[in-house]
């Protein structure tokens, strides 16, 4: 089974029927969105020619989309998209993080000044988005899960847990179908967290290995560490005061990541974004800093 994470392309395919300047219908935005997996996809999107026939047959008595056939007719065409169709998404179920000074610690250490915050119940699922099947592949009562991300040919999953309050974040490893879960790496009062695969096959995930402190607070930040597929080998890639984290790997091979720091930033602009070659060279800026809510 190969899972992939495709909340992209399912948000591509609302934005299609969200789309503004000037807004389209929903049959119209509809009749776009098959188009462009007709012709991306071609065989592996079968009934695309079919979809648009049906389409052209509600439009004429519902050129506004409202009626119960043509939201039908828009749920089958979206989710016959092979990316969704074809195999399942993963995802984590978790409770809220509490409040905390600032939004990107919620790590709750053992020893921070807010490890009370730490809030357990949580989850690793996959879901078949046409049939509504979900399945467990982790559960932890009174522990957390987080970042889970996918290797290159979907054959493992890595993510970083923590069990209970008393344990720390590290990173896992674990098969598709919720067997082989094997932990990767170790420490206590150290929180390994952001896990992502290099091209090399190596991993590369962000840790408070090195302790960093928030310049206005007491909370600990992380920087970006690199490790063999093994666990062994961990080495440090940024050296950052403050927090470097959410990595991912550009189509060059490159690092893009978010550096946190107090050099021409106002309060409460967000985090530049960076990039880095994996053996932590050429750190540079890819986009501003001083940028408000880029998200």
């Amino acid at each position: 089974m190969r899972i992939w994470i495709g909340l992209s392309l399912a948000i591509a395919a609302t934005a299609l029927a969200q789309e503004t300047k000037p807004t389209p219908t929903p049959p119209r935005a509809l009749r776009a969105a098959v188009e462009e997996l007709v012709q991306s996809f071609g065989t592996r999107y079968p009934h695309g020619s079919l979809y648009l026939k049906r389409l052209g047959e509600i439009e004429q008595g519902d050129a506004a989309g409202e009626t119960e056939a043509f939201k039908a007719l828009r749920r089958e065409a979206l989710l016959a998209n092979p990316l969704l169709a074809d195999q399942p998404l993963v995802y984590v179920v978790r409770r809220q993080y509490k409040k905390d000074h600032h939004n990107t610690e919620t790590l709750f250490q053992t020893g921070e000044c807010n490890t009370g915050s730490f809030l357990g119940g949580s989850a690793l699922k996959t879901v078949n988005l046409k049939t509504g099947q979900t399945t467990t592949l982790v559960e932890l009562p009174d522990g957390m899960v987080r970042d889970p991300e996918i290797r290159w040919d979907g054959g493992k999953i890595i993510l970083s847990m923590r069990h209970h309050a008393q344990d720390d974040y590290h990173i896992y490893e674990i098969n598709p179908d919720g067997s082989g879960l094997k932990q990767l790496t170790y420490g206590r009062g150290i929180s390994d967290i952001d896990p992502f695969y290099l091209p090399d096959g190596k991993i590369a995930f962000s840790s408070t290995r090195e302790p960093k402190y928030c310049m206005c607070n007491m909370h600990i930040m992380c920087n970006l560490y690199v490790m063999n597929p093994d666990g062994s080998n961990i080495h440090q890639i940024s050296k950052n005061t403050l927090f470097d984290a959410h990595g991912s790997v550009m189509a060059d091979g490159r690092i893009l990541y978010d550096r946190w720091e107090y050099v021409d930033r106002n309060f409460g602009d967000a985090q530049g974004l960076w990039t880095c070659n994996p053996d932590g060279t050429q750190h540079q800026i890819f986009y501003g800093n001083n940028t408000p809510a880029p998200g």
